[in-house]
């Protein structure tokens, strides 16, 4: 864990520095949030209501979020590809696949999965926030099953202790979507991981190597 915390900073200036990633989205994108509608022609009309978090936000970093918040039991582990498959192909969609803003499929990917190692490392260093009493009646109704639609009726009837307790509830579902994630492609996740702080070092090593030479001259 310390192998990650050390690293995670420069995962975010990693992800952060390469603008073909960055762009205005909604860092809200969660299911209460989303409209579907039915047009004439059958056609699904999509989209996305509240957008008063509006921000510039790195593409993988607002999947992480949407997708960890949202998902419903394994569904990104049997899923994660496809979600940032169907995430390009709406981004080229829209005539954004120029040679100066194309991205592809392995970059994304990667920043993907060394970003969601980050944020399983953050959460599980504020898991004692789930230890909470008010949390009870909520951990004794919601099983595996149903767990993420539970937190959603929860949400629509309001049947929260408090408001920190409906927080909890959420941050709670986020990390059993992050454990089962991590269970079932934890190692190919983490190998990333190593691998990307490998490059890292090589490159930084390779940059001090350049700035010497240069200093020479």
């Amino acid at each position: 864990m310390q192998y990650i915390h050390k690293w995670q900073h420069n995962v975010v200036n990693y992800l952060y520095k390469d603008k073909r990633f960055v762009g205005l989205l909604n860092a809200n994108t969660h299911p209460d949030n989303a409209y579907f509608w039915p047009r004439e022609d059958n056609s699904l009309d999509a989209g996305l209501f509240d957008w008063t978090e509006l921000a510039h936000v790195e593409a993988s970093d607002a999947l992480t979020s949407m997708l960890f918040s949202s998902a419903t039991k394994g569904m990104i582990a049997a899923h994660d590809d496809t979600f940032l498959v169907k995430f390009l192909e709406g981004y080229r969609s829209t005539g954004a696949n120029q040679k100066a803003s194309e991205i592809y499929l392995e970059e994304l990917q990667l920043r993907y999965r060394i970003n969601s190692v980050t944020i399983v490392y953050n959460s599980l260093a504020y898991a004692e926030q789930f230890a909470r009493s008010d949390l009870s009646v909520f951990l004794k109704n919601a099983t595996s099953a149903d767990f993420m639609l539970y937190q959603w009726q929860c949400l629509a009837t309001g049947t929260f202790a408090t408001e920190e307790c409906m927080t909890a509830a959420s941050s709670l579902n986020t990390l059993y979507n992050q454990i089962i994630l991590w269970q079932r492609k934890g190692d190919l996740y983490y190998s990333a991981f190593v691998d990307w702080v490998k490059e890292e070092i090589q490159s930084h090593m390779l940059y001090e190597i350049r700035s010497g030479d240069d200093a020479l001259r």
